[in-house]
């Protein structure tokens, strides 16, 4: 059975061949205080009556900077960090031993426990998650490797893959946190490894016309046919938000995800009888999530026109992209590519009346289409996924993927409604040998092909 808490968490009862596992992520909006000590305290606290809702399940995952929210930076990291060590019955008291405190929530639920601290280590300072078994035994760490623009003025990256086997279920999970899942490393050791279950805490912000909410955990899920849980950082009002289970498409389970308990869920996969929405509760409307709008901030990366057909360059070169669309009387949209040197991208996406705000989520103004081309032709990609949504920011994925030694194949017939945008998303710091991609989309058919770049 799969069931949806709209406002406190998601439940999920997972059912695979090889596996079995009964899971709760939680979307959380932390508790904030001028003092460190009391904000963690709070939070905790918080924690341990989620939890108590719940028996018999097996995993909980609360999402990045849930405990210590947002608001660290390199001005009061110091306040809530902690050492993170597997002898944390000796450190501190009752009140202040975290760990301790972590460790019992796993252990009186009897559930595996995954929660993210500032961790400090010889003098560094690291963005961490932690994971407790059944008893409540501190069996793994993991650090963020790729941290974001105002992280990496007071934390140290992380160095390797987040990995670990659970063998109750039998299963091999990796980990990433936040901007870990926009980066080559260490999305491709990943499936390189064969790992098909990935857990993603998350509090990165939304920004469009990319990074709508789950629009990339939702497109790597589906690209590379696996199973993302994905437990996020709630607040509207800083653009964050969205959980769910994004299954791999042989499950034969219906998925489902929630933009911060708004009026939003995607049924990515095949819809199911186990789902239950009896537990469904109230949620806000779509308007009090504040996307923000990169174009604004960052308008030097950008490159666009006015059109649905034609070709468009990113300033410096690394991506074009030739759009195609054969769906008449189709007006206020246009073809954009971004590159800022590491991430690039290029999509169709739904302008206001007149051709303003371009690339913004709009209900109003997004048009239904039925045959799309586009080709791209990137230098130096390592790492691409699909940004497909709708003006209510709800992700289409009922399309089949099919990869061929030339490439890859996304199909389906049916009519997209509503498109808000729809192109792709990579990065390309893993300085792989230069490519040339081309991508597709007729009837909603997609090929990426990976040649030399010529």
């Amino acid at each position: 059975m799969i069931k949806i808490f709209m406002v406190i968490a998601a439940v999920l009862r997972f059912s695979a061949i090889a596996m079995r596992y009964d899971a709760i992520l939680v979307e959380y909006s932390p508790v904030i205080r001028d003092d460190a000590r009391i904000t963690m305290h709070t939070n905790i606290q918080n924690y341990f009556s989620i939890a108590k809702n719940y028996a018999n399940y097996d995993l909980i995952v609360f999402p990045e900077y849930g405990i210590t929210s947002v608001r660290v930076n390199k001005g009061n990291h110091e306040a809530y960090a902690v050492e993170i060590t597997q002898n944390f019955s000796r450190m501190g008291d009752d009140e202040d031993n975290y760990i301790r405190r972590l460790s019992e929530i796993a252990s009186s639920r009897g559930f595996y426990l995954v929660a993210n601290l500032l961790e400090k280590d010889n003098g560094k300072y690291y963005n961490t998650n932690v994971v407790f078994d059944r008893r409540g035994a501190l069996i793994y760490k993991y650090r963020k490797i790729n941290l974001n623009e105002e992280e990496r003025t007071f934390l140290t990256a992380g160095e390797t893959l987040g990995q670990f086997h659970i063998s109750d279920f039998n299963t091999k999970f990796a980990m990433f946190i936040g901007e870990d899942i926009l980066a080559g490393f260490p999305v491709l050791e990943a499936i390189n490894l064969g790992i098909t279950d990935i857990i993603h805490t998350n509090a990165m912000k939304s920004s469009m016309p990319f990074l709508a909410p789950l629009a990339i955990q939702e497109g790597f899920a589906h690209i590379n046919k696996l199973n993302v849980l994905v437990s996020s950082y709630k607040e509207v009002t800083t653009s964050r938000g969205g959980y769910g289970f994004l299954l791999k498409a042989d499950n034969n389970i219906a998925s489902r995800t929630s933009l911060n308990s708004l009026e939003v869920t995607s049924q990515l996969m095949t819809p199911s009888s186990n789902v239950d929405e009896s537990s469904f509760e109230a949620r806000s409307k779509l308007s009090a999530f504040r996307s923000s709008f990169d174009l604004e901030k960052h308008s030097e990366f950008y490159s666009f026109k006015m059109t649905v057909s034609g070709r468009v360059c990113s300033k410096d070169n690394k991506i074009c992209c030739t759009f195609t669309v054969h769906d008449k009387n189709v007006d206020d949209y246009a073809i954009v590519t971004y590159s800022d040197g590491n991430n690039y991208g290029c999509a169709l996406v739904a302008c206001d009346k007149g051709g303003q705000n371009c690339g913004r989520s709009t209900t109003e103004n997004c048009a239904d289409f039925s045959s799309i081309e586009i080709t791209s032709e990137i230098a130096n990609s390592s790492y691409i996924v699909p940004i497909a949504f709708d003006g209510n920011l709800k992700s289409f994925h009922n399309y089949e993927f099919k990869r061929e030694s030339d490439g890859l194949t996304i199909l389906n017939g049916k009519k997209v409604k509503n498109l808000s945008t729809f192109g792709i998303f990579g990065n390309g710091a893993n300085g792989i040998s230069s490519n040339r991609i081309q991508l597709s989309l007729s009837f909603l058919l997609i090929k990426i092909v990976l040649c030399t770049w010529i």
